[in-house]
């Protein structure tokens, strides 16, 4: 049980990682401060790559700075609020985020943004 729940949690930090890259590919800044849906998503999705790059098998919300606020957007017809500030230097539950269900709303929240912004990016050329 323990191996099966660490590989869930390996590859749940994994999609994040993979995700803040993507989006870093595609163009698309983090700009924390900003409070648009797609900025605000775009954070989450650094911060929880944050506290799953520096460990993995522990991950901890860093939340510091401008980072340390409440973020509030919407995926599809769902709204998703994380409050960042609160959480700093707690260990990551999956609650916070909303479950997995969540995140599966987020990521398609993310990888539609990514692919419009790469649509953008592919009709300039």
């Amino acid at each position: 049980m323990l191996a099966a729940q660490a590989m869930v949690g390996v590859s749940f930090g994994v999609s994040a990682i993979v995700l803040d890259t993507a989006f870093d590919v595609a163009g698309l800044k983090n700009t924390p401060a900003s409070r648009l849906d797609a900025d605000e998503l775009r954070t989450l999705v650094r911060m929880v790559r944050c506290a799953f790059a520096h460990n993995p098998a522990l991950p901890i919300w860093e939340a510091r700075g401008e980072y340390s606020r409440c973020l509030s957007f919407s995926v599809g017809a769902a709204s998703c609020s994380v409050n960042l500030a609160s959480l700093h230097g707690q260990m990551f539950e999956y609650d916070h985020i909303g479950g997995f269900g969540n995140w599966l709303r987020i990521r398609d929240a993310a990888v539609s943004r990514i692919n419009a912004a790469q649509q953008v990016v592919g009709a300039d050329r």
